[in-house]
C-alpha cells in the first residue's frame, strides 16, 4: 500500500502539518508570492513539537519548490500501524548498520526505512556481543526520537508516549 507521501502541491494551508527529515512541523502561514514565473503560495513554517529554544525557527519554502525536496504529508493512523509493525518484524534479521548510513536513511525521509533501520540498530544494541558505540546509541535515539513525533501526532499524545510505543514495539 503506497505512502502518503506526495506533496500535494496545491492542498496546503494554514495549520497542515509537514514532516521533513521525520520532524513534524505546522503551517502557521501561507503567504502569496510573486515570482518570475507569476505567483506562488509561500509556506511558513515551524517545528510542531518543541524541543528546546531552536524549536522557535520559522522555515519558509515556495509551493513549487516542494517537488525538489523530502518535504511529505504525515502518515495516516493505518499507515503509521504499518510502519510500526516493522519494528517486532522477526524477518529483520541482524545487520551492522554503520552511522553514517543511518544518518543518510532520517535524511530521506521514508518512514518504513527508519523503522527497519531502528530494527537493525535494536538488535545490535541487544546483541551482547557486538559494541554499540555512543555515535549509533545517538543516531539510535534520533531515528526513535523522529518517528515518535510523527506517532504522537497520528494518536495525538506526548511525544514522551509515543517514544514509548516505539520502544515497546520493538521487544
Amino acid at each position: 500500500m503506497p505512502m502518503n507521501t506526495g506533496n500535494g502541491l496545491d492542498t496546503y494551508k494554514k495549520g497542515d502539518f509537514l514532516v521533513d527529515y521525520g520532524q513534524v512541523f505546522k503551517i502557521v502561514r501561507v503567504d502569496k508570492i510573486k515570482t518570475d514565473q507569476g505567483s506562488d503560495q509561500l509556506l511558513v513554517f515551524r517545528p510542531f513539537f518543541k524541543i528546546d529554544s531552536e524549536s522557535e525557527v520559522t522555515s519558509s519554502l515556495p509551493v513549487k519548490n516542494l517537488d525538489r525536496t523530502t518535504i511529505r504529508k504525515p502518515l495516516t493512523k493505518k499507515e503509521l500501524d504499518e510502519v510500526l509493525a516493522i519494528l517486532s518484524d522477526k524477518k529483520i534479521k541482524l545487520e551492522i548498520v554503520d552511522v553514517l548510513t543511518a544518518k543518510a536513511i532520517l535524511n530521506l525521509n521514508e518512514p518504513r526505512q527508519v523503522a527497519e533501520t531502528i530494527r537493525k540498530l535494536f538488535l545490535e544494541k541487544t546483541d551482547l556481543e557486538l559494541k554499540f558505540t555512543s555515535s549509533k546509541k545517538y543516531v539510535y535515539r534520533l531515528l526513535i526520537s523522529r518517528l515518535a513525533e510523527e506517532v504522537a501526532l497520528a494518536y495525538n499524545i506526548s511525544t514522551e508516549k509515543a517514544e514509548i510505543k516505539v520502544e515497546t514495539k520493538l521487544k
